[in-house]
């Protein structure tokens, strides 16, 4: 199934004479490779909330985060297994030795493949990755101008979200239509909406990318 993102984004080039002048040209083809590299290494991802997500887990059905491991369950990235668990509700329930039932959660194969944890300092983004972007088309681009001493160029183009099931997709609108992970995006992502590419030596990079080197 594909999905079409647009996105406007800002292109940067810095000159030396060690550059090979094919790779600094502002084109369709350089800057379609450029946007594709790019999100080679960021995936499309299902982001989940910040107090679930170490797995294996214990869950019983007096939080909220049985819900959402039920839905990813469907999605095939856990496994829940009905067991003895803490009590995880308000003080003074579940059984006298502050047990009750609930379940064992487990990431599939699947899901062990999917999932990510981006820590960055006190902060996180995790989620599981179903799908990647990629160039359907770039629209437009601006003939390149300098700017705070470098060479940029605006450039419009549509992202198609590849990879994406179709039975992962109807669960997650399925979902929406419950007035449910409504902050899951799966036809636009609003970090890309204005992203920025930039070069060093070699041609056109993305800046998230420079600021990686």
């Amino acid at each position: 199934m594909k999905l079409k993102l647009i996105v406007t984004s800002m292109v940067i080039l810095l000159f030396s004479a060690c550059t090979d002048s094919n790779k600094n040209e502002a084109s369709v083809e350089n800057f379609t490779n450029v946007i594709n590299e790019h999100f080679k290494q960021r995936d499309f991802c299902i982001k989940i909330t910040d107090k679930i997500g170490k797995f294996p887990d214990e869950t019983s059905g007096a939080t909220t985060t049985l819900y959402e491991y039920q839905v990813y369950e469907k999605m095939g990235f856990l496994k829940l297994t009905p067991q003895r668990v803490k009590y995880q509700g308000m003080i003074g329930g579940g059984d006298k030795d502050g047990m009750t039932d609930g379940y064992k959660v487990e990431l599939t194969e699947k899901g062990k493949k999917a999932y990510h944890d981006d820590k960055k300092g006190s902060f996180s983004s995790k989620g599981f990755c179903i799908g990647y972007y990629k160039v359907d088309k770039i629209s437009n681009y601006t003939t390149p101008a300098e700017r705070n001493g470098f060479v940029m160029s605006k450039v419009d183009y549509t992202l198609t979200a590849m990879n994406l099931e179709d039975k992962i997709v109807k669960i997650i609108k399925e979902e929406q239509a419950k007035g449910q992970f409504y902050s899951t995006k799966i036809d636009k992502s609003k970090e890309e909406s204005r992203a920025l590419i930039l070069t060093e030596m070699k041609g056109w990079i993305h800046e998230r990318d420079m600021r990686r080197r």
